[in-house]
């Protein structure tokens, strides 16, 4: 992640395998002296945009800043937005 001194919203954008990238919303904050932390601001509206691949790469100013495979993504992923909706 890109170093930062300060917090700052961000736009990266997030693809998950087969589907096109969507622009997401985060937060950059300041971590030690030369890197940052992203928190992602809009969890379910990430979530939305997820499908049944289980690889997302995530891309900052052009440049990916993260990829990963997942096991079990979709199941973990219907948990989370039924949790996040109180259900």
């Amino acid at each position: 992640m890109p170093a930062t001194t300060e917090i700052r919203e961000i736009q990266p954008t997030l693809t998950f395998k087969g589907a096109k990238p969507v622009p997401i919303n985060a937060a950059l904050i300041p971590y030690g002296k030369n890197s940052g932390i992203l928190v992602l601001t809009d969890m379910v509206g990430m979530m939305r945009h997820a499908n049944a691949e289980n690889e997302v790469t995530l891309h900052l100013d052009g440049k990916e800043v993260f990829r990963a495979s997942m096991t079990g993504f979709m199941k973990a992923r219907s948990a989370m937005l039924k949790c996040m909706k109180a259900e």
